[in-house]
């Protein structure tokens, strides 16, 4: 299997195992219209080996807002946040750049595992020295 085809599964696996978790409906969503992105970014797998790419590290986001709002530094860590009201995930980067999600809208998350991902999220960060 060639390398490009290895991340392709990688990825379509990923994706799938997302919804599943998220218990997601893919047709309402419209999967062409959403990207998975890592919130600590996939290039610190040398560093965090298999946990980078585990499910606790990614989001589901409109892909518009994926590719204009946070893939534009491949090397982007943010720290993970949630407003009192639980509609709107906060991505914080190290400068304290912040990118704020609506849930629903920006971001397709199940609520009840936001603890898990705010966990998982500081977990990570500890492990590269944030």
């Amino acid at each position: 299997m060639t390398k490009k085809r290895g991340k392709l599964k990688r990825r379509k696996k990923l994706r799938k195992a997302y919804f599943d978790l998220h218990n997601l409906d893919v047709e309402k969503i419209g999967v062409e219209l959403v990207e998975l992105h890592h919130i600590v970014e996939f290039n610190e797998f040398y560093r965090l080996g298999r946990f980078v790419d585990e499910l606790g590290n990614v989001i589901l986001l409109k892909k518009d807002f994926h590719v204009t709002g946070t893939v534009q530094d491949k090397n982007k860590k943010y720290e993970l946040g949630v407003n009192d009201d639980q509609t709107k995930l906060i991505l914080t980067d190290k400068s304290n750049n912040v990118l704020e999600l609506t849930i629903g809208k920006d971001v397709h998350i199940n609520k009840e595992l936001i603890p898990y991902l705010l966990s998982y999220n500081q977990f990570l960060l500890r492990k590269i020295g944030w």
